[in-house]
Formats: C-alpha cells, structure tokens, sequence
C-alpha cells in the first residue's frame, strides 16, 4: 500500500492515554501548539490524521502541517510497476488521497508539497486544480543614490567589482576620479566592457585582476606602479605599458576553451625577465570538436595539435620559483620545465604536483623521467613533489 509520509521518517509507536482507555491526564496535550506539530512531523500521515480521536485538541492538528510529503515505499512500486491494471488503481488512489488532504488543510499555507509517485500527465492535472503556484516577486536592486560623483572617492585605494555590469564609459570614469585606487578586480558579468583604454593617463594601480568577462577585446593601460597582474578569459589585445615594477602575472582561460598562451607570451613577453611569479592556468584537453566518430576504417581526422610558441632567448633573470600544477610527467613536461630552469638565473624552489596515476606503468615512467630531471637541478635548487589529492610533500635538494 502506498506510504504517506511527512519528511519523518520514523514512525512513532507511543499512544496517548485516553486511547488505551487509561483514566489519567493528557499532558501530552498541555504542550504548546508548535511542540506538537514537532512531534507529529515525526509520524507518518496516516498516523497523524488518526490522532484526531485522541481529544479535541487534537482533532484539526494534523490538518494545520505546512509540509505534506506524499511517496510510495520500494515494495509497493517493485510490486505494481509491471501490473498496469494495478498501477492506475494506485494512480487513482494516491490521487484522491492528495486531494482529500488538500480539501481537509486548515493551515493558512503549504510550505511544501511533494508527491513522489508515477503519476501520468492526467493525475498531475487533477492535484494541480488544488495549487496556485506563487510567482516570485524580484526585489528591485537599484542603487538608492539618485546622483552619483565619483569625486567623492577621491582617496579609494581598494575596489572589486564581482557581477558588476560595467560600461566602458563607467570604467574610465572610476579610474579617472579615483587617482588613489591602487587594488581594482573587476570579476565576471561585465557584458557590455568591451575595452579598457587609457593608454596615456598614469593610474597608480598596484593589483590588477580582470576575469571572466566575455566581451572585453582589449586592455591598454600606462601602469607605472603595477605590481600584480591577473587576467582569466579569451585572448584580447593587451598591452602593460610602463609596468617596470611588474612581478607577478597570472594568466588562464577562465570560461574560453581555447588557447591563451600565444597571446599571453606575446603581449608580456617584455616582462618575463623580471618576474618574481608566473601562472599559466590552462586547459590542455579542450573539447575536439574535430573529431569525427570512429567508423568502420577507424580513422580519425584533424587531431588537435598544440601550438608551437617560439623563444626570443632573454632568460628569466628573476624568477625564483617555479611550480607545474597537473603534471603527469610526460617529456613534453619535462622539456617545458628543463627549459625554463635553464633559463632561470635566481631559481631556489621548484614544485611539481603530480596528481594520481592509477596506471602502473604509466606512473612508473613518470617517475623516472621525474628523478632524471631531479638529477639535472643546479646546486642549490630545491625540489619538491606532492601529489594532488594527499599533498604529501617530498622535498630534497637538487644537488641529490
């Protein structure tokens, strides 16, 4: 039989008094009002509509819960699901029930309703007579200010913008009359920023972050004090000027499938000589959407291939660590990193972060190509390793 039940769980197995007949006092009906929907949201429904008989206290109790929750049991659908005779009688009759204790509620709201049954489209028809479905109202987000001056930020050091549909009008505004602004993250939502262009006005950022804003095309900015630089999404023009204090730089995808390391390279190249740090947080296994299915001969056409990117030759002269995130220790990987400490004149700390291989052989030869290249190390560079799920971390020297 179908079970019919408020999200209980469990039945309750005790009975007041008066039901076994006993002439005591029915103290259990002294509780306060809330205590007893409590208690009866622990029964199922068919146990808390026969609690009516118990007193007149407790003759509408059960048809003031805000939560009904209606669910066949396992056996009951293992039983009729074959038998279709026998599941449009229990359609029928999970039908009625709704509706009865629908037409019965004395609550001034449902808070919830489920039914979790096969119904067919018929049966949802009827119990949605009895539903008036609430349409949410959209609180108005309008900015009570009616007239807004950027000159009263004059000496506003830090601003983040997360979800902020900014023009590009509103941004050149911001950065004009903000002379002291020295921390600006602009992150996502920002669909009608298509450029951020004040090549010749110096601004006095230190961090810049821009992420995730799909129609940015180009960032042109004189930066004389820029320290930090983030930026995650599609290729755009982008052009530091000035940035001779620039240590840091962060570059990734974002959203984009594609590539960003030919427009990354190329538009800081001019810096890589003087960073401190250096992130590329790509997508190396973007969707093929050039492969075309395996058919009978098995052949697959215009495979994805990586990009060659070529070095100009000025070494890193500043860089100090480097870390290879989601490596799997392939020679493509080891080359990229034997390159760059080559190239690398104050390196001391280099990470790998080999994530887990559960093919044997495959982590066996990433292995040895991992302590080949640990070999390799100049004196004084110290190397460490940890896998991505348990992060413990081997650290020795590369002199080892």
């Amino acid at each position: 039989m179908m079970k019919k039940t408020w999200p209980a769980l469990k039945s309750c197995k005790h009975q007041c008094s008066e039901a076994r007949g006993v002439g005591l006092n029915d103290r259990l009906s002294e509780l306060p009002h809330d205590i007893l929907l409590l208690i009866m949201s622990f029964l199922t429904m068919n146990e808390a509509a026969r609690t009516s008989v118990l007193s007149r206290k407790w003759k509408f109790m059960w048809q003031c819960f805000p939560v009904l929750f209606f669910e066949a049991n396992s056996p009951t659908m293992e039983r009729i699901k074959k038998d279709d005779q026998l599941l449009f009688q229990e359609r029928l009759g999970i039908t009625r029930w709704v509706n009865s204790v629908l037409e019965a509620h004395r609550g001034l709201t449902i808070d919830e309703l489920r039914v979790i049954f096969d119904l067919d489209v018929d049966c949802e028809s009827y119990i949605d007579k009895s539903i008036s479905l609430i349409d949410c109202y959209t609180w108005p987000l309008k900015c009570r200010v009616q007239s807004f001056d950027p000159r009263n930020l004059a000496s506003l050091r830090s601003l983040c913008l997360k979800y902020v549909n900014l023009t590009v009008e509103d941004l050149e505004c911001l950065l004009k009359y903000c002379p002291a602004l020295e921390d600006l993250r602009i992150v996502g939502g920002a669909s009608a920023l298509t450029d951020i262009h004040l090549p010749h006005s110096p601004l006095q950022l230190k961090h810049l972050e821009v992420s995730c804003c799909p129609r940015l095309a180009s960032i042109d900015i004189f930066v004389p004090k820029l320290v930090s630089f983030t930026y995650q999404g599609c290729p755009i023009v982008l052009c530091l000027r000035g940035a001779s204090l620039l240590s840091a730089v962060s570059i990734g995808n974002g959203d984009y499938q594609g590539s960003v390391v030919p427009f990354a390279s190329g538009s800081l190249s001019t810096y890589f000589q003087q960073l401190d740090y250096l992130k590329w947080d790509l997508l190396l296994n973007p969707r093929c959407s050039n492969i075309i299915q395996f058919s009978g001969n098995g052949r697959i056409y215009d495979l994805y291939k990586m990009k060659e990117i070529k070095y100009n030759g000025r070494p890193f002269t500043s860089l100090k660590t480097l870390e290879l995130f989601g490596l799997l220790g392939q020679p493509i990987d080891m080359q990229f990193a034997t390159f760059i400490v080559e190239n690398s004149i104050m390196l001391k700390d280099v990470i790998f972060q080999l994530p887990t291989l559960n093919y044997a052989p495959f982590y066996k030869h990433a292995m040895n190509r991992i302590r080949k290249f640990k070999r390799c190390l100049p004196q004084g560079v110290n190397f460490i390793l940890y896998k991505l799920l348990d992060r413990n971390a081997h650290v020795s020297p590369g002199s080892t």
